[in-house]
């Protein structure tokens, strides 16, 4: 797979990085390619991915019309990164940004719409909002162990069901995938920005899960990468029904491991916050830390997982976590990880996955 590097002179950084992770996602890099060899810049970016989208959706509905569902569902996941990529240009909520967004949902839904462990589109209500996500579960079956995952700044569930639920489910583990504040539906449909006491969403999703027959209240887990190595551990510290907790790329604090440490990210949360201006939400952004937390079960196992080469937020940041987490802890920095552990993924996430059911698995 051929990978980009952050010094293309004709693309934003933040657009380097987005074609990067979706080549590792699932859109085949050949696709990544051919689109950019068109010499696309980072003011044509977002029309020549929407094109590129509308081709594979008009394959898919073509083989879906004609009775051909497994090269629909191929075909509609490509789509689906395709407009996924459309929208990446924009940091404001603008009609083509929308747009895309809405064609890339219509795309993943046409992609698991036969999926063997197809996931049910729920809806959890907390802090005056209703948050959309969806549940997976293992097929066949009972008191089955399920995972919040809580994903990053500039993803979305849809995403992350290919690139985080499928792993657990084949490990006998069920996934809640919800747009929190600020993140897919909620901030683009649903006017929901950021905010750090994620803990109202997270123990609501509890709620939830509770009420799931299939589901072992005893067994919920957490985790998160990226911003959700934030958001994860916080939910984690302050709900003791979550048993056990993954961070791959823990935050400790927003400002001063991934504003401050990494600023072409800084559009991006400032959409996420909805602030006005990057001042506003460099100031609004000082309440997202794990400072002060308490742990209310410290017995409770949690794991760390960082890139030692990680770009966005650095390795200080895990150890700080860590000490929030207490004794029952481990951190593995991966040398020459980047974020998320992308670049070593094949050998690094599995690992990650199996901690997982190791702690929550009977």
């Amino acid at each position: 797979m051929t990978t980009l590097t952050a010094e293309q002179p004709d693309l934003h950084p933040s657009l380097v990085r987005a074609v990067n992770r979706m080549s590792r996602s699932g859109l085949d890099p050949r696709v990544s390619a051919a689109v950019l060899e068109r010499g696309v810049t980072t003011e044509r970016f977002p029309q020549a991915w929407s094109a590129e989208g509308a081709r594979w959706r008009d394959l898919a509905a073509d083989a879906d019309a004609s009775g051909k569902a497994a090269s629909a569902a191929t075909w509609y996941r490509q789509a689906f990164y395709c407009y996924r990529l459309t929208e990446f240009v924009y940091t404001e909520n603008v009609p083509e940004k929308l747009s895309a967004y809405d064609a890339s949902v219509a795309c993943f839904e046409g992609a698991v719409r036969h999926a063997r462990n197809k996931p049910e589109p729920v809806t959890v209500t907390a802090a005056g909002g209703d948050f959309r996500g969806y549940l997976a579960m293992p097929e066949g079956s009972e008191d089955v162990p399920v995972v919040v995952h809580l994903y990053g700044a500039d993803g979305n569930k849809e995403e992350h069901y290919w690139s985080t639920a499928l792993h657990l489910l084949a490990r006998g583990m069920g996934v809640l995938i919800v747009d929190g504040p600020g993140q897919g539906w909620s901030v683009r449909h649903g006017g929901i920005a950021a905010r750090p006491d994620i803990e109202t969403i997270t123990s609501a999703c509890a709620d939830y899960l509770a009420t799931v027959d299939r589901a072992d209240p005893d067994r919920f887990g957490v985790m998160g990468s990226s911003m959700g190595g934030y958001y994860a551990p916080r939910a984690f510290l302050l709900e003791e029904r979550f048993r056990a907790c993954l961070v791959n790329s823990a935050l400790f604090d927003v400002v001063a491991g991934l504003w401050d440490f990494y600023p072409p990210i800084r559009p991006q949360l400032a959409y996420n916050i909805q602030a006005p201006s990057l001042e506003e939400a460099g100031d609004l952004y000082a309440d997202f830390t794990l400072s002060g937390i308490t742990n209310v079960d410290p017995s409770r196992p949690s794991c760390i997982y960082h890139g030692g080469a990680d770009k966005l937020i650095p390795v200080s940041e895990a150890h700080r976590t860590a000490e929030a987490f207490g004794p029952n802890t481990e951190v593995v920095i991966w040398e020459g990880g980047g974020h998320n552990l992308g670049n070593v993924g094949t050998e690094a996430r599995p690992r990650m996955y199996d901690w997982l059911m190791d702690h929550l698995t009977k």
